[in-house]
């Protein structure tokens, strides 16, 4: 009896779509924050403006960036 190989890289939409709404949401979250108020709400649209670009550094630079691939 022979094994037939996996499906690699088939994902379902949900799959392929959860991370970028996420960041899309926090990126939201971030700007009504800086509309809203001051104080608290600075400090937390800056901590999620900020993740978007954590995120971005982190996938061109990190351990399995594509920069790294060569």
């Amino acid at each position: 009896m022979t094994r037939r190989p996996a499906k690699r890289g088939t994902k379902s939409l949900g799959e392929i779509f959860f991370v970028p709404t996420l960041i899309g949401i926090v990126s939201m979250v971030g700007l009504i924050a800086a509309l809203v108020g001051d104080g608290v709400w600075d400090a937390v649209s800056w901590a999620s403006l900020g993740i978007p670009v954590i995120v971005t550094v982190w996938m061109v630079w990190g351990p399995r960036g594509s920069l790294q691939r060569g």
